[in-house]
């Protein structure tokens, strides 16, 4: 036990390095660098990547394109991608990005989310460009990839499958993790029992994701924007009920962005570093612009261009951060919860909190089922990932292999304890995250390239969309 102890005192410290300030910093940098490698094609095409993309699923536009090769549609690719990002991180994490760092830290979770569009619209592009078929003819891409093939000229090819044996190792755990917290809360909420919680989630991400990658975009398609919208038109509704104080809200958010924010009530106060450290945070871990899983999804759909999937990563991180985690901010901010002493007591709980106080026990029960639909989906996106790294090393056979026993880890994850795992889960995703922005740096002339052919193409792809001319 003393060796196990001693062991466990050594991941924490290691996670709380990676972490703090350097991960941020990492990714903050790196995001900032592609951002301006691409020409801010977040900023200057916002609206034309809009029009192209959710702009095309209000419209019913949404299906694949002709002519392109691909799995699936890019919607249906984005909805299993945004299964994965929109997670209880959403609800819980933001609460606790309000507490610990006060109103200061959703402007910067906002500033984070603006930089990580660009790096996933660069993973998108780049598991399009280095994506393959597998021996069944399904197109598969992603990190694993493009760093084994991309970086070949570097000697880095061996951080892909580095990349990809962490990716296992980090979403085994989480989705051990999610279904631990999924359980509880139903039983919480519900009275289910946790056993019993436990086999229905494990049953059916099994039925679905042994469908495949259609059946778990099919899914994904409908389900995603159902939760997504439910979500953030309840969170809407509260705010118009609160709407005289909004412009004070956001003068307050701005404010506590630059200078202390007062302790008040159960708020301890806030530092300008906990604000930015708590609002960065939650930006990154949210939205996963760095991680390079979404581009596993992004590398299956059909379009002409890679450039043409990178506007729905864009999209992915604008619905994910801007629209969802703000929502449950906003909430939590209006209602006061986040300075009622009651609550300093159950910080992660401050978003159900916020609900209920508006509804009672309807607002406490919506939260708990887009917790659990929030969950739940992301449950299937990790099996489709972890699987994808299996059939990377060995094929379709280890690849099942790998299906399973990350199906069997989600009822497992019913019983475990998670305090015991996150640690693990922090210095995995850790260096998941290093080799994949390793890889976006040293491979950002070829993105930079297809930007330019996509943008600038006399007669194709935006010129053609759009009807201008080429710039001189």
């Amino acid at each position: 036990m003393a060796l196990w102890d001693s062991f466990m005192k050594g991941m924490l410290a290691f996670s709380g390095f990676v972490w703090g300030d350097f991960m941020l910093y990492f990714l903050g940098l790196g995001a900032l660098f592609i951002t301006l490698r691409v020409g801010v094609v977040q900023f200057r095409h916002f609206g034309y990547a809009w029009n192209q993309t959710l702009g095309k699923f209000f419209r019913r536009q949404n299906q694949a394109q002709e002519g392109a090769q691909g799995t699936l549609s890019s919607y249906e690719a984005l909805s299993t991608a945004l299964a994965n990002t929109i997670g209880s991180g959403n609800i819980v994490g933001v609460g606790l990005a309000v507490f610990w760092g006060g109103p200061g830290a959703v402007f910067w979770m906002w500033l984070m989310a603006l930089l990580g569009m660009a790096t996933k619209f660069t993973e998108a592009v780049m598991g399009q460009k280095y994506r393959v078929q597998d021996e069944h003819g399904i197109w598969v891409g992603g990190p694993q990839y493009y760093l084994s093939r991309g970086l070949k000229r570097f000697r880095l090819s061996w951080l892909g499958p580095f990349y990809g044996l962490m990716l296992v190792l980090t979403l085994s755990i989480t989705e051990m993790i999610q279904c631990n917290s999924l359980a509880g809360s139903v039983h919480e909420a519900f009275g289910i029992p946790t056993l019993a919680s436990g086999i229905a989630f494990t049953v059916l991400v099994a039925v679905i994701v042994f469908g495949g990658i259609k059946r778990i975009g099919t899914f994904a398609g409908k389900v995603v924007p159902f939760m997504a919208i439910l979500y953030i038109a309840a969170g809407l509704v509260i705010v118009f009920t609160h709407l005289n104080q909004v412009p004070g809200l956001f003068a307050l958010i701005f404010k506590s962005a630059f200078s202390p924010a007062a302790a008040t009530g159960g708020f301890a106060g806030a530092s300008v570093a906990a604000a930015m450290r708590w609002g960065c945070a939650r930006g990154a871990f949210s939205n996963e612009a760095g991680d390079g899983a979404a581009a596993i999804a992004h590398a299956t759909a059909a379009v002409d261009h890679p450039v043409r999937q990178g506007l729905y990563g864009i999209m992915e991180v604008f619905v994910d951060t801007i629209l969802v985690c703000t929502t449950t901010a906003l909430v939590v901010l209006l209602s006061g919860v986040w300075t009622d002493p009651a609550s300093a007591k159950v910080p992660e709980r401050l978003a159900t909190l916020a609900f209920g106080m508006q509804w009672g026990v309807f607002g406490k029960s919506l939260v708990a089922v887009c917790l659990t639909l929030f969950a739940f989906t992301s449950m299937l996106a990790y099996v489709y990932y972890g699987e994808e790294q299996g059939n990377y090393f060995g094929g379709r056979k280890l690849a099942m292999l790998v299906r399973v026993g990350f199906i069997a880890a989600i009822f497992a994850g019913t019983f475990w304890d998670a305090e015991q795992l996150w640690p693990f889960c922090d210095v995995f995703f850790a260096f998941m995250i290093i080799p994949n922005m390793i890889g976006l740096f040293l491979l950002h002339g070829e993105y930079g390239e297809l930007v330019r052919e996509f943008f600038h193409t006399p007669g194709k792809y935006y010129l053609k969309d759009t009807g201008k001319a080429p710039s001189a």
